[in-house]
């Protein structure tokens, strides 16, 4: 199945992009990663997924989002992880969208970033920056 496919692409793609990063993998609750383990952990967290067309090729092609959500500790400033932030943004981003490897899966027909923002982590953590990319996804599902 090719919704299954994403988890280990989007693995691969950050640990290409910085071998440092940590994958959280509670499955819904991502509010819960332990101060331990907070600075550069990930999360990945699926969409909804719609019909994008009929069948192409012997497959239904779905699109949806995937959010990656990775989080920096700014310690005593906080800018400091905001830069960060949008500096591994930019490498994610590049290495996940890469045609390379974005166009070269079997069952990923696409990936493309739609969306990245930083943010605190709550109003009482502001030092610990969010930052979210989000990933729209086509993937093919053989009927034939």
């Amino acid at each position: 199945m090719s919704f299954v496919d994403l988890r280990p692409y989007f693995q691969g793609r950050v640990a290409a992009a910085d071998s440092d990063f940590t994958e959280w993998t509670d499955a819904f609750a991502e509010d819960n990663i332990p101060s331990s383990l907070m600075d550069k952990a990930y999360h990945i967290k699926y969409g909804d997924f719609a019909l994008k067309s009929g069948v192409q090729n012997g497959a239904f092609l779905y699109d949806g989002p995937v959010t990656v959500n990775f989080y920096f500790k700014g310690y005593k400033d906080p800018i400091d992880a905001i830069d960060t932030a949008w500096t591994k943004a930019e490498t994610i981003i590049q290495e996940c969208c890469k045609n390379t490897q974005r166009l070269s899966q079997s069952k990923i027909k696409n990936v493309l970033a739609s969306f990245a923002g930083v943010s605190q982590l709550g109003a009482t953590n502001d030092n610990v920056v969010k930052l979210s990319i989000v990933f729209l996804c086509t993937v093919g599902i053989n009927v034939s």
